[in-house]
């Protein structure tokens, strides 16, 4: 099951791929950056690379950008890639609490993520939660 991407980054995922695309994001997000006319030896060439630099030149030319956080679409990659809560909560910079509500609420389409422990159901009393 893949995570789309949020409508913000979106074409940014489209040009790159998910890996770089999450690798920028994760690098920047909150940030706000200049994007050039051109990408060709562009500083944004240099630090990112020519795809990321080409996609964000053709989108927002000579603009400044603010780099989207996109917190509930890392939080899914994280969770995707195998990480655990707690590795995801330091790489996103949140508490545990907000990966888990973030992962309680839909994204996209995609159902919700269940993250407690399973919890003890005694057969011989009803279910109250």
């Amino acid at each position: 099951m893949s995570v789309p991407a949020p409508a913000n980054i979106e074409f940014l995922v489209q040009a790159v791929g998910d890996e770089v695309a999450l690798a920028f994001v994760e690098q920047l997000a909150g940030q706000r950056i200049f994007v050039p006319r051109t990408a060709a030896g562009s500083r944004l060439e240099t630090l990112y690379g020519i795809e990321i630099a080409s996609a964000l030149s053709s989108r927002y030319p000579q603009e400044m950008w603010n780099v989207p956080v996109c917190r509930d679409w890392r939080i899914r990659r994280y969770l995707e890639m195998g990480m655990t809560l707690n590795q995801i909560a330091a790489r996103v910079g949140v508490s545990l609490d907000a990966v888990g509500r973030s992962l309680r609420k839909p994204y996209r389409g995609q159902m919700v993520i269940r993250t407690g422990r399973p919890r003890y159901v005694d057969g011989r009393q009803i279910d109250m939660f």
